[in-house]
């Protein structure tokens, strides 16, 4: 039997509620994350508007959780957003692009973008007054799974990885006494498909060191893009 599908909503919160009010009655939420920022000029406004938000949610029955985002810190927010994205990847999910401050929406687009890949069921929406408008969400191409997983086990160790532990990894079941030709292939295969891969293809790790004392550590952009994961 097929899991039934819920219809998710991720919305910044602003000073506006009908608009927001009328587009998850109109879409027959299940569930609404409601992404709100605590500061600003008019903070009392805003938190009258969550309150009101949440009276009419309960109203309707429809679950909500508040997710609360520090909008100076755009590191903290895709780490409070992504979890979201993780949790309801196997249901359809409405990122709002309409409400709330651009310092939140940025990072709604961007996670929408990683995961499209994931979750094809993301779609992205503007509303206004009168209707609701699609908004095109392409897909963020990403490395292969056994990239990931490599840089995952990389990103572990802040000092990085020697190549011999990476091979390990990779070949867990590895018997130690194989002949020194097949170990000597298996670690050229490692070499050629996953960490030239990482390094010149994708420019995310780099080596430190010469020789067997050598680490493979992760890049800036490395340890930038591994915030998305």
């Amino acid at each position: 039997m097929l899991k039934k599908k819920h219809r998710i909503h991720v919305i910044p919160v602003g000073l506006q509620s009908d608009w927001i009010i009328r587009t998850v009655k109109n879409y027959r939420a299940d569930k609404v994350y409601l992404i709100t920022c605590p500061d600003g000029k008019k903070k009392q406004e805003a938190e009258k508007n969550l309150k009101r938000l949440l009276s009419e949610l309960r109203k309707m029955k429809i679950q909500s959780e508040e997710i609360i985002c520090n909008t100076e810190d755009f590191n903290e927010i895709i780490a409070k957003i992504k979890p979201i994205f993780e949790k309801e990847k196997e249901n359809d999910l409405y990122i709002s692009l309409a409400s709330g401050k651009r310092e939140l929406t940025m990072p709604l687009t961007i996670m929408a973008m990683f995961f499209k890949g994931i979750n094809q069921s993301i779609q992205c929406y503007l509303m206004n007054e009168i209707d609701v408008q699609t908004v095109p969400t392409f897909e963020v191409r990403l490395p292969r799974e056994d990239l990931i997983k490599v840089l995952k086990f990389i990103a572990e160790k802040e000092t990085g990885r020697s190549k011999k532990e990476i091979v390990e990894y990779v070949n867990p079941k590895v018997e130690s006494r194989l002949g020194k030709n097949k170990q000597a292939s298996r670690y050229m295969k490692v070499q050629r498909n996953i960490l030239e891969k990482l390094q010149f293809e994708w420019g995310l790790t780099e080596n430190e060191g010469f020789r067997k004392s050598s680490k493979v550590k992760l890049t800036e952009k490395g340890r930038e893009f591994m915030k998305f994961l």
